[in-house]
């Protein structure tokens, strides 16, 4: 199938060699008379040694699609726990800061390397003061909780008493950063419905083109490989009627690996076949990916 003007020349598939396979659905994608002017393409790329990393490759598959309820959302996550007895330990260090050089610099607005973060954190906890009176009033406040909190759990005669006095102890509850949440993954279903044989079988490249890349490969021709290759990368984009400058403007995904496909040849209930070839009449198509690095702020605004 011949890939159609306005996307030969505003889509990401562009950049592909002469290598490139291209697939579309339906026939009409990118007209704005049809009302199928917004689509995605899926871009797949052969992975390089490292997995984790973006591939260099060309593209080895350009896969244009309609874009399907349910696809123009994410998620943004971050992970936070609890520290208990943290707060003494916290408010001593906040205590320091304020004659710490790393924290002074920081209030100028100039910026410390990652380096000079480390060496000055360590340096602080040395300089602590023990005649400061505030030092030590976190430091005793710190032991005290480590005491009630052994006479807690260690002694039963310790919790009877806490009882009786209608006493409990005061965790000092901290809430820290752990890092950023898992990496993200994006799910698209699509419900194809073939008008006649040759989009049934133009679905069907689609699904088995698809399906190709997210298998590994055996690492040589051979028929007993001990290794496989890395399936491949997909990069995904979003195009709002039908125009690159209109890409992504909701979010971008990053590149991402394909971790599951699933696919239902009978998308009605009932198996219907077109007469003459046996070709489906309706597949639904489920694809999930799962992005390969993990989001930072300086990510957000970026759509490479």
């Amino acid at each position: 199938m011949a890939r159609p003007e306005h996307i030969n020349m505003q889509g990401s598939n562009r950049e592909a060699g002469k290598g490139n396979l291209y697939l579309q659905y339906p026939d009409t994608l990118g007209s704005m008379e049809m009302g199928d002017h917004h689509y995605m393409i899926f871009d797949s790329f052969r992975s390089g040694f490292f997995q984790g990393h973006e591939s260099n490759h060309q593209p080895n598959l350009t896969v244009a699609l309609y874009i399907p309820p349910g696809a123009l959302k994410t998620q943004y996550t971050s992970k936070y726990e609890t520290l208990e007895g943290g707060e003494g330990v916290i408010s001593g260090l906040q205590k320091q800061q304020k004659t710490n050089n790393l924290f002074n610099r920081a209030a100028g607005g100039q910026q410390a390397d990652e380096g000079d973060v480390v060496s000055q954190i360590f340096a602080a906890s040395k300089k602590i003061d023990l005649q400061d009176k505030d030092n030590r009033a976190s430091i005793q406040q710190g032991g005290a909780f480590m005491m009630a909190k052994m006479l807690e759990e260690k002694s039963s005669f310790g919790r009877q008493g806490m009882v009786g006095a209608g006493v409990a102890t005061n965790p000092y509850m901290t809430v820290f950063f752990k890092g950023p949440g898992d990496y993200r993954s994006h799910s698209f279903s699509f419900d194809f419905i073939a008008r006649n044989e040759p989009e049934s079988v133009q679905i069907n490249k689609i699904v088995n083109a698809l399906t190709r890349r997210m298998l590994p490969s055996k690492f040589n021709s051979s028929g007993h490989s001990y290794f496989l290759k890395y399936p491949d990368q997909f990069r995904i984009n979003f195009y709002i009627n039908g125009e690159s400058r209109h890409r992504n403007k909701m979010f971008f995904i990053k590149r991402s690996v394909l971790t599951s496909l699933s696919v239902d040849y009978a998308g009605q209930g009932i198996p219907v076949f077109f007469k003459d070839v046996g070709q489906p009449f309706n597949i639904k198509l489920d694809l999930n990916f799962q992005e390969l690095t993990l989001l930072t702020r300086e990510d957000i605004g970026n759509s490479k």
